[in-house]
């Protein structure tokens, strides 16, 4: 299977483009009690077996709002402005509604919720998902961004961040109710600003963003530098503002312990008497919001507080690190009452908030990999699904004598099953090299279809040996001055191809084949410039290369896609054809001995022979996803004896995934099989062609038996939100 280590960032994985996960104990969490099996759920027609659960995702990886005081449910925004309302449980999405990226921020009696969405915020009732507020900016405040937003405690009071002035934070209270501007503030510190109400809404603090998620420095030559954060006025550093709500005056500026960094988290007491305000690197300050007095100095671990949170009695405060340890204190005292680890495999992302959910027991949350995860402090206890993948599937091997089946994901976790009964049955660990000062992150990799090698998706590409977990070698680029580097797999897996171009677009790029198993370099030579980085694939039997790259027409100038072909024994160049497209990601798949099939991102499926320097027709136009969403495609799979291809789609119905089956080279339709609640990610044919394994990004694996005819789907609308009555 032909994998690209630069596609889409890896569903904005990876997003994230670098999904990253914590070494951690193996032993499971015990599952909440409450929370049924997403496992039992039965096999879509024409499937034979599923390999883990299906879980429904959030698109754009929202930050979820977990609604009190019990914290069974939560909240993501809508592209309407209105919320959808997932069990926390199961991850179950228990109305309808399409989820987009923003913020929703639940009141502490859980009636009312603020969505904060890029550009524009709402206030809506939780219960009816009714709209109660659209909120409208008073003249000389923009809504940047997804912006920081607060209820009081009753819902009836709502402040929020903008940007003021010269750039300056300003912060608005607003009366839901009766839709009326309470107080105006603008803050010392610039926009974004992030404010939070007190519980009876008579006091407000203002202080910098959150903390951002951790992501990695690209480590390929000639990569972009990492843009640096503006520099901050040292007088405001560890700072944050108190202010009456009433009068909009200031009561006192509370600086936290310590030196350097801006607040980044707080949380009042129940009855609004203190609040406590951390940094993000261990100390959290209490302060009396009457006198503006410091009142405890509570002693974190490293990187403490990136959230804080004060329990309904205002006896215990506790706050969340990056590494997602929960320590708690007393207020009265401030000794520690303990640190309790989190449960196993969280993947690395911004921590979305913490909160009490009783006075004993705090609960942390995330939305990772489109997935909310959440966790429970002192237990440890894991209240989302628990399953084998955590993230979207990223290679599956072919049957290994019938027995056992590999999946590799963007979690970084790596699992062998049973294969004909879809039961897991161990988790294969593989063993990086450990370098200083490097992070200590589990890798990405793709399986080889025989199961017995995997490589990297990151540069410099590692191959692992999968029968011990042994790290092997690193792939090199090709040798040739440094550029921006990708590189792809042969469908077998067991050759890799490294690809780069020079920055200008201008230049010839290079490419390098290696041969995992002799650990050879197979072909080495020069590829056409491109204004983005090339593209490679080989045929099953690794005669063909071919590699696409973006030009523009000789005769037209209009950008085009340039399609060259090579013999990879000789490195004789075969041909090549150019085809106008417009700009956007074309994905090319190489077949026999002339010819490839492109797959554009908008859904344009169809062959090129480079040989014969012809176009080939139109195969498909594939379905556009729903909402005005950008379609997730990947390149077009090969069956072994070349018949059949296949790739991944959008069902005709709403959150429905799965994959189409083509006859070659007549290009006509086979099979469409749904069945998955997220795109496709990952797709293989047995070796017999009997069967296909499809990824999903829903973190499951399924195997459709191509004999069967599934039944027709109507076509759906997306449906308006709805949610259930109380």
């Amino acid at each position: 299977m032909t994998v690209c280590s630069i596609r889409w960032c890896r569903f904005a994985l990876v997003a994230v483009g670098l999904f990253g996960m914590l070494f951690a104990a193996t032993a499971q969490p015990p599952k909440p009690k409450d929370a049924a099996d997403p496992a039992d759920d039965p096999l879509p027609d024409g499937a034979k077996v599923r390999y883990g659960i299906s879980r429904p995702i959030l698109r754009g990886n929202p930050h979820v709002g977990l609604v009190g005081p019990k914290f069974h449910d939560f909240l993501a925004p809508t592209m309407e402005g209105g919320v959808r309302r997932y069990n926390l449980g199961t991850g179950r999405p228990l109305n309808e509604g399409p989820v987009c990226p923003g913020r929703v921020v639940v009141s502490a009696d859980g009636k009312r919720a603020v969505v904060s969405r890029f550009g524009s915020l709402m206030v809506v009732e939780v219960a009816s998902g009714k709209q109660l507020l659209a909120v409208k900016p008073p003249e000389g405040v923009v809504i940047v961004g997804i912006a920081g937003a607060s209820l009081s405690a009753n819902g009836n009071l709502l402040a929020y961040g903008g940007r003021g002035r010269d750039g300056k934070g300003e912060v608005v209270v607003w009366d839901v109710d009766k839709n009326a501007i309470v107080a105006r503030v603008e803050t010392a510190v610039q926009a974004p600003v992030f404010p939070l109400l007190a519980p009876n809404g008579t006091t407000l603090v203002t202080h910098g963003p959150p903390v951002a998620r951790i992501t990695l420095q690209r480590m390929e030559p000639g990569a972009p530098p990492v843009p640096q954060p503006p520099a901050i006025d040292p007088e405001l550093m560890r700072v944050a503002q108190v202010w009456e709500v009433a009068s909009g005056q200031e009561l006192f500026r509370a600086r936290v312990t310590g030196m350097g960094g801006m607040v980044v988290s707080s949380a009042f007491s129940g009855d609004s008497g203190f609040v406590a305000l951390a940094c993000g690197d261990g100390p959290v300050d209490l302060f009396d919001v009457n006198t503006g007095n410091r009142t405890q100095t509570l002693l974190g671990r490293k990187g403490m507080g990136v959230k804080v949170a004060v329990s309904p009695d205002g006896k215990t405060v506790a706050a969340v690190a990056p590494d997602y340890r929960v320590q708690r204190w007393n207020s009265a005292d401030g000794k520690s009452l303990g640190v309790t680890d989190p449960p196993p495999a969280i993947l690395v992302d911004e921590i979305s908030g913490l909160a009490f959910s009783d006075n004993e027991k705090v609960v942390g949350w995330q939305t990772q990999a489109q997935f909310c995860t959440a966790w429970e402090a002192p237990s440890g206890r894991l209240l989302s699904p628990l399953s084998e993948h955590i993230a979207a599937i990223r290679s599956t091997s072919a049957p290994i004598d019938g027995k056992d089946l590999y999946t590799s994901g963007d979690d970084g976790r790596v699992f062998r099953w049973d294969y004909p009964t879809g039961a897991p049955n161990e988790a294969v660990t593989l063993h990086p090299a450990r370098l200083p000062g490097h992070p200590l992150l589990r890798p990405v990799v793709v399986v080889s279809a025989d199961g017995t090698k995997a490589s990297g998706v990151r540069a410099p590409i590692e191959v692992f040996e999968m029968a011990n977990g042994t790290d092997l070698f690193v792939v090199p680029p090709p040798s040739a001055a440094p550029a921006l580097q990708s590189h792809f797999t042969s469908p077998d897996g067991t050759k890799v191809i490294n690809v780069c171009r020079p920055n200008d677009g201008k230049r010839a790029g290079a490419l390098v084949v290696w041969d995992l198993p002799t650990e050879k370099r197979v072909l080495e030579l020069e590829i056409p410039p491109s204004t983005v980085i090339p593209k490679a694939s080989m045929t099953p039997d690794g005669s063909r290369l071919v590699v696409l790259t973006h030009t523009r027409d000789a005769v037209t100038g209009q950008p085009a896609v340039l399609v060259t072909g090579w013999d990879v024994k000789t490195g004789k160049k075969l041909g090549e054809v150019a085809d106008p497209t417009v700009l956007e990601t074309v994905y090319v798949t190489a077949v026999g001995e002339s010819q490839a099939v492109l797959l554009s991102r908008s859904g344009r499926l169809w062959s090129v022979d480079y040989v014969a320097g012809k176009i080939g027709r139109d195969i498909d136009r594939l379905p556009a996803a729903f909402n005005g969403e950008v379609p997730v495609y990947l390149p077009v799979v090969f069956s072994e004896d070349g018949k059949q291809f296949a790739t991944g789609i959008q069902g005709t119905r709403v959150e429905t995934y799965g994959v189409r089956v083509y006859e070659w080279p007549t290009g006509k339709q086979l099979r469409t099989y749904t069945g998955h609640v997220a795109p496709v990610s990952a797709l293989r044919f047995t070796p017999d062609g009997k069967y296909l394994k499809s990824g999903s990004q829903d973190t499951s694996v399924l195997l459709w038996d191509l004999s069967k005819v599934p039944k027709e789907q109507p076509v759906e609308k997306l449906p308006m939100e709805k949610v259930p009555e109380k």
